[in-house]
């Protein structure tokens, strides 16, 4: 699957990715929502399927199936984040001012 974020509109895309490696039609996989600041803009994926997103309020967290699953709330207005150290467990979070490390029971997928 290939997720696609659209930060106008405000919401991810989901693509299914055939075997010859065109893509099928997309589809809405999540809408953001929330009245704090942040749009849909750095995405990743854990090992259990779960999409991250950032969006209103901080890191939107989704399930596989585009369902909600919780929000991490950051005092400020979150522009990206990555996984790190050596169990993929750690979460490091930018905004314009400062950076966030938190601690994550499911390791994200490793980048390299």
């Amino acid at each position: 699957m290939l997720f696609r974020s659209d930060t106008r509109l405000a919401h991810i895309r989901a693509f299914d990715v055939k075997a010859d490696g065109t893509l099928g039609p997309g589809r809405l996989f999540y809408k953001l929502e929330g009245k704090e600041e942040g749009v849909a803009d750095g995405m990743k994926v854990d090992t259990a399927g779960n999409v991250y997103t950032t969006g209103p309020g901080g890191i939107h967290i989704v399930s596989p199936q585009g369902k909600l699953l919780g929000r991490l709330l950051i005092s400020e207005h979150c522009t990206n984040f990555c996984w790190g150290d050596d169990d993929w467990r750690s979460m490091y979070i930018t905004s314009h001012e400062s950076v966030f490390r938190t601690r994550l029971k499911i390791p994200g997928i490793a980048t390299w």
